[in-house]
């Protein structure tokens, strides 16, 4: 070295010696405290710590490397703390940021002097002794080294891959994936046999088994349920994603015990995404009471979870369930079943709420509600409430196990002839009495008649003649007598499709630009699109008739003519029918949780439920995402970052 290079080029009489203070910040002071070497004091008196240890002055001459502070009673490595914080390279803080002070696990020594990271940066001071560029050896040494790892962390990403895909086939096939031992058995589980087995045209993954450590080969039971977990979560992603983007959707719920006798709650939703009707499982819930408020908390409590607006819930299906659809107490009949009930005290309580309520927002609210209970309102229950118990009968026999298709047909039938029957004047009037009697108990008002607006003479030249509807004509016609929905390509070309299918839309108001809604199916009712697909020259090609789909599938793409269209339409698409889809899930449920697997987890039952039901989505997985979920998750003895 030249005198240059060893003179002190700046004053370093405040600087303190101790491997706890930063180096100086210019090269040269920082090369006149490295010449200085290791940090050793010996001459004074060493803390001891709780065990009764502190740090031996003998350990210098095993250590060269060793330094030891007495501002934080901590020991460091020279090398290191040098040169290992310009590198970044991966090693132990202990030894280079916060120091070592477990005098009792001296074996700690040893173990760091074989490190990779002290190797190179013993190399790196022997490289600053011979006085070469020290900045462009790190900065080389540091591009070699970071490109390694770069392969290294690639390396270990597709061997995590692979085994994601093995998770996913086993998954998709329902297959166990753990045998009765997993060590020292002749079987130890379809997930390591099948490792094994691909290991052998693999080299990459052969080489990870046989190379590395017990410990970090990523096969254990834990991390499998990881590989599920993660899966099932990717899955549940996807379908909240699609529910989201479609705007409206409907839920489908069914119930049934497993082979461990605990109930499980299947929860599907249905919607409308990019012109395709979907139904996807969206959860499987273990449920302690099966009554309707139960299933209806644990309903909106996943839906919260998934972050699903409500306000978005447009239909519901709870057929299959027999606590949800009808048998006792069912979320459909629930709220008519309580209100008709106890209707009385629900005004009382209104009444109450006017009278003493001070806060004015509460106060209109209830007033509201009560003006809300009036004659319609009571004969809207009567009806209802006959039309449910008609259905209960049906209903009960559509969930029993024995039944068949003929008998099925027939009972479809019956209701329907039941409703029908009561679409006639005779039972209209007995709902009229019925409703009439309960006003006069309740003190509520009985039908109004409906102001008569004068015609203008343009539409009518003689409007004495008009003919007004008394208040019970009026309810026969527009409720009593009224379709549901008026939307099938052969009913949309009727007269009367615009005035039935209001009644949709005044259920979807808040969905849909009334004003434009009008004008776009007065268009269609014209259209060339309605002609083409009713034709009946189509319909003889076809050998059926034009379904609601097909005109769906004809207007979707034209939203400047007919987007409000769309969506009245779209929002009927999402609306179920049936729970098929939900007692199809459970089919699978007796694959995956048998009698030999009757201990298994509700999180790895619910991910392996939605791995086999949703199997079209494995394929699309995002693998490498899932390899990033699995290194976020915890820290891992391999480098995937």
């Amino acid at each position: 070295m030249s005198d240059a290079d060893i003179a002190i080029p700046m004053d370093l009489s405040r600087y303190t010696f101790d491997p706890c203070c930063p180096l100086p910040s210019d090269r040269a002071s920082r090369n006149h405290v490295i010449e200085k070497g290791p940090i050793r004091p010996t001459q004074c008196a060493f803390p001891v710590n709780k065990q009764g240890r502190k740090i031996l002055t003998t350990w210098y001459s095993n250590y060269s490397w060793l330094e030891y502070s007495r501002s934080s009673d901590k020991a460091f490595c020279f090398y290191c703390r040098i040169f290992n914080k310009q590198i970044s390279q991966k090693g132990d803080p202990a030894f280079i940021n916060s120091g070592f002070s477990n005098w009792k696990k001296t074996e700690r020594f040893s173990k760091h002097e074989q490190s990779e990271c002290h190797r190179y940066s013993v190399e790196s001071f022997k490289a600053w002794e011979k006085q070469k560029s020290i900045d462009h050896l790190i900065s080389e040494g540091a591009a070699k080294r970071e490109s390694y790892r770069q392969e290294r962390v690639k390396k270990n990403c597709t061997i995590i891959g692979k085994l994601f895909d093995i998770t996913r086939l086993l998954g998709k096939l329902n297959l166990a994936f753990r045998g009765h031992r997993d060590v020292d058995s002749a079987n130890r589980g379809i997930f390591k046999e099948f490792v094994e087995f691909v290991s052998q045209t693999d080299p990459i993954l052969n080489k990870h088994l046989l190379s590395a450590p017990e410990n970090a080969k990523y096969l254990s039971p834990e991390i499998q349920n990881q590989y599920i977990a993660m899966i099932g979560s990717a899955i549940r992603k996807e379908t909240i994603k699609r529910v989201k983007e479609a705007g409206a959707y409907s839920i489908i719920a069914d119930e049934t015990p497993d082979n461990s006798k605990k109930e499980q709650l299947a929860l599907v939703v249905r919607c409308v995404y990019q012109g395709v009707v979907e139904e996807r499982l969206l959860a499987v819930k273990t449920v302690d009471e099966t009554d309707a408020k139960t299933l209806l908390k644990t309903i909106m409590d996943e839906l919260n979870e998934c972050e699903i607006p409500i306000a978005m819930l447009r239909g519901q299906c709870y057929d299959g369930a027999s606590n949800v659809s009808g048998i006792h107490a069912g979320l459909q009949a629930h709220s008519i079943k309580a209100i008709y009930h106890t209707i009385e005290s629900v005004i009382a309580t209104l009444k109450e709420i006017i009278e003493k309520e001070k806060k004015p927002n509460i106060y209109a609210e209830a007033k509201g509600l009560l003006r809300n209970i009036d004659f319609e309102f009571i004969f809207a229950l009567e009806v209802l409430k006959a039309i449910l118990f008609v259905s209960k009968g049906v209903s009960d026999k559509l969930q029993t196990e024995d039944l068949d298709v003929v008998t099925g047909c027939e009972r479809v039938a019956d209701l329907n002839s039941a409703i029908t029957e009561l679409r006639n004047d005779a039972k209209f009037e007995l709902f009229w009495q019925e409703a009439t009697r309960k006003c006069k108990r309740l003190d509520t008002d009985g039908p109004k008649e409906e102001r008569i607006r004068k015609l203008p003479r343009r539409y009518e030249e003689n409007p004495s003649t008009a003919v007004h509807l008394d208040p019970k004509a009026n309810l026969r016609v527009k409720f009593y007598y009224n379709g549901l929905f008026y939307l099938g390509p052969e009913r949309l070309d009727s007269p009367e499709a615009l005035k039935k299918i209001q009644v949709a839309v005044d259920w979807y108001k808040g969905d849909l630009d009334t004003d434009s809604l009008e004008g776009q199916l007065a268009s269609l009712q014209k259209s060339q699109i309605l002609k083409r697909v009713i034709s009946p020259a189509r319909a003889r090609k076809e050998k059926k008739t034009a379904t609601f789909v097909e005109l769906y599938d004809e207007i979707k793409d034209d939203l400047s003519c007919f987007g409000e269209v769309k969506k009245l339409m779209e929002i009927a698409l999402s609306l179920p029918l049936t729970s098929c889809s939900a007692e199809r899930a459970f089919s699978k449920l007796k694959i995956i949780k048998n009698r030999l697997r009757s201990t298994m987890g509700q999180e790895r039952l619910q991910s392996l439920m939605l791995m086999s039901v949703e199997s079209d989505f494995l394929k699309n997985l995002d693998i490498e995402m899932l390899v990033k979920d699995f290194a976020d998750f915890a820290p891992r003895r391999m480098d995937l970052v």
